[in-house]
């Protein structure tokens, strides 16, 4: 697939205010996964997603992957199994399992745009986000941070701080791109 096309998807999917078809819960905003998927069917109806086999982490936790595949081009997502309070749980009930895959499914149709700020802790589509140096992963001092995590709890917090990191750069990357090829 050219990268045009994926611009155009990237463009006509990052350009929907997703906030009227969100939740929040206990500070998370979640977007409706049945929504999120009619709306990727709407613009993109050869869609497809697989979902992975569920991944037993050594402490009993797990997490699920997801396959989405839109105009071509496949993107992998995981999220961790995680309770009301979105904490990793060990043991997930099945109704943990399902509801984990559906948000990773959301997830992973961010990665293509629609609702894509919700993962940055943005509040609206087309905001401008502080760039981040490309070389931040490589910084002694987020790698000797790692070293000093005591739980699980603690490394995913802020492997997830990294993350919104990595999805702000990827924001401004595109958002660049898109005024570039626009002329603005």
């Amino acid at each position: 697939m050219s990268k045009q096309k994926m611009q155009r998807v990237w463009d006509t999917l990052s350009a929907i205010n997703v906030n009227e078809h969100t939740d929040t819960k206990n500070n998370f905003t979640y977007l409706s996964w049945s929504w999120a998927w009619a709306t990727l069917q709407e613009y993109y109806p050869h869609s497809t997603y697989k979902f992975q086999p569920i991944n037993f982490l050594p402490n009993g936790s797990c997490e699920v992957w997801v396959e989405l595949t839109v105009e071509g081009v496949t993107r992998e997502m995981w999220l961790a199994v995680t309770d009301f309070r979105n904490k990793p749980v060990t043991n997930p009930s099945c109704d943990l399992v399902a509801n984990a895959r559906m948000r990773c499914l959301v997830k992973a149709i961010a990665m293509f745009g629609l609702g894509h700020y919700i993962y940055a802790g943005e509040s609206l589509p087309m905001q401008e986000t502080k760039p981040v140096d490309d070389d931040s992963q490589k910084d002694p001092k987020i790698i000797s941070k790692f070293s000093e995590m005591k739980t699980v709890e603690d490394l995913t917090k802020y492997w997830n701080e990294l993350n919104e990191l990595k999805v702000a750069r990827f924001y401004v990357e595109q958002k660049t791109q898109t005024k570039e090829r626009l002329g603005l």
